[in-house]
């Protein structure tokens, strides 16, 4: 289910559409009318993040064999992408994966994390508009098949945060073996107000998240807009994977669209 803005947000944006109506109403005496634009994506990316492992348990002298350590979640990911199946409808990946290889005493435990960067043009945008709200629409399609593990609980995977981004990128699918190749994770700041964590939901993935804040900060020019980043809480997943010690998990946002809707106020002509 589409998860719904909080009431917070709803007084947030009444309370800004008050102030803007008063400042233009003093600096010009002209009548508001409200517009609203749905924008579809200017650029997207999805990025192989981070690959971590460590051996637990008594591994002195009986180390694992480290090497052709490869999980799942994004190999899937990159086979459905690349389908030309009708059903198979992804084309992000956000999230990450644990996995324990168990021996007789000694044991390996790896993760995986996924981010993905979207971009929109908000030249779009009337001129001289001010924003009364704007929410980021999030919607997924995707279903792995035969996954050699279960996705993670509720807990688990309540771990994925909205930020902007803090500085450009590229398009593209970027991870080592692909044509893209790969490229360090996009560094972020928190979009505002604060989006997250929330639930990795999997297959039914779909969130309205409230942006409307950081748009507004983006159409003023007080921050440049280098789009919004989709990544795990590190801290939270690390703490996750270090309490895990058998059998693993993944969660998962399999995106197939983005768009950005936003509400401004503009004067009268």
């Amino acid at each position: 289910m589409m998860q719904q803005p909080e009431s917070p947000a709803l007084r947030y944006g009444a309370l800004l559409f008050t102030c803007i109506a008063m400042l233009y109403g003093c600096a010009s005496l002209q009548p508001l009318t409200e517009r609203t634009v749905t924008l579809e994506a200017e650029k997207t990316a999805s990025i192989f993040g981070e690959n971590y492992h460590e051996s637990f348990g008594i591994c002195d002298p009986f180390f694992l064999d480290r090497r052709g350590t490869r999980l799942y979640l994004w190999d899937e990911f990159v086979r459905q992408r690349n389908s030309t199946r009708p059903d198979d409808n992804v084309s992000h990946l956000a999230g990450y994966e644990v996995a324990i290889t168990r021996g007789e005493s000694c044991h390996l435990r790896i993760f995986e994390t996924y981010q993905t960067a979207v971009k929109f043009d908000l030249s779009a945008l009337p001129a001289n508009a001010a924003v009364v709200s704007a929410q980021l629409n999030i919607h997924g399609s995707f279903a792995p098949l035969d996954p050699p593990r279960d996705r993670g609980n509720r807990a688990q995977c309540t771990v994925m945060l909205l930020g902007q981004a803090t500085e450009p990128w590229e398009v593209g699918i970027f991870r080592s073996g692909l044509p893209d190749g790969s490229r360090a994770s996009i560094p972020a700041r928190p979009a505002r107000p604060a989006t997250g964590p929330f639930y990795a939901s999997g297959s039914t993935a779909g969130f309205r998240l409230n942006v409307t804040q950081t748009v507004s900060e983006w159409v003023r020019d007080i921050r440049p807009n280098h789009g919004f980043v989709i990544t795990t809480d590190r801290e939270s997943v690390m703490n996750f994977y270090n309490a895990t010690d058998k059998g693993g998990y993944f969660c998962d946002i399999g995106i197939s669209r983005f768009e950005l809707v936003v509400t401004v106020a503009v004067p009268q002509t």
